[in-house]
């Protein structure tokens, strides 16, 4: 789509904010799931340290495991052997 007025431009600015977005929260549920993994906090202590609930936490590290687990998944074929990318 080529913005031919301000409103096409507003539109491809919301387009890429949303996309920008949905990336900085899975990056964001990629480090929480890092920490977590890595024993050195509990997940209840790190909800605290950045004033989220325990509950968010949870959800976060269930996301990015299954994200993680998609995209393993996706990286091999059916045989289990590697997907060349």
């Amino acid at each position: 789509m080529t913005p031919t007025n301000d409103f096409d431009n507003s539109v491809l600015e919301i387009h890429y904010s949303i996309r920008r977005a949905k990336s900085e929260a899975r990056r964001i549920r990629q480090l929480v799931l890092s920490v977590v993994d890595s024993g050195a906090i509990s997940q209840r202590e790190l909800g605290r340290q950045i004033g989220v609930s325990n509950r968010t936490i949870a959800n976060w590290v269930e996301q990015a495991r299954t994200e993680r687990s998609d995209s393993h998944r996706s990286d091999t074929t059916s045989d289990g052997t590697s997907n060349p990318t």
